[in-house]
């Protein structure tokens, strides 16, 4: 999911991508009626990235554009039905949906839940506790800050 997110630079496309996604997992028979979990990380503008733009996983469009396409051609589950699925005591009615949100970025809370809330989606969110207190920046934000530069320099 997220390489096919990385590739698409237009909503057309990322729709295409997320059928792709889907056909190629129903035709492996894995996921026709059962079930795919698509991990987001961070939701919104890529170029304003202080640290890691490629944590970004979707923008809000392209996020608002996901959830109509997976309403429309699957089912969105939450977490409590996902895990009845994946352990194989209910068989899904049809291709279900489950989304994650990692590590707790605050875009996760002030943009991705409002758009799920809209289209009345359930998401999980994964919190990292030693960073939602605040002021700690994680680890692969800090290395992404401090390469960034270096590699332009070297590159240059």
């Amino acid at each position: 999911m997220r390489n096919c997110v990385k590739q698409a630079d237009s909503k057309t496309k990322l729709v295409a991508s997320l059928a792709r996604l889907f056909s190629r997992a129903g035709r492996r028979g894995a996921m026709g009626h059962g079930l795919a979990v698509l991990a987001y990380h961070r939701v919104g503008d890529r170029a304003a990235a202080a640290y890691d733009p490629w944590v970004y996983t979707a923008d809000e469009s392209q996020l608002d554009e996901h959830l109509r396409y997976i309403k429309k051609h699957r089912r969105l589950v939450g977490m409590e039905e996902a895990l009845e699925i994946a352990a194989g005591r209910i068989r899904s009615p049809g291709p279900a949906t489950l989304l994650t949100f990692d590590d707790g970025y605050l875009d996760n809370y002030q943009t991705a839940f409002p758009i799920l809330k809209n289209h009345g989606a359930e998401g999980v969110f994964f919190l990292v506790t030693n960073f939602a207190s605040g002021g700690l920046i994680p680890w692969w934000d800090q290395i992404a800050w401090i390469v960034s530069p270096a590699a332009w320099t070297v590159l240059n």
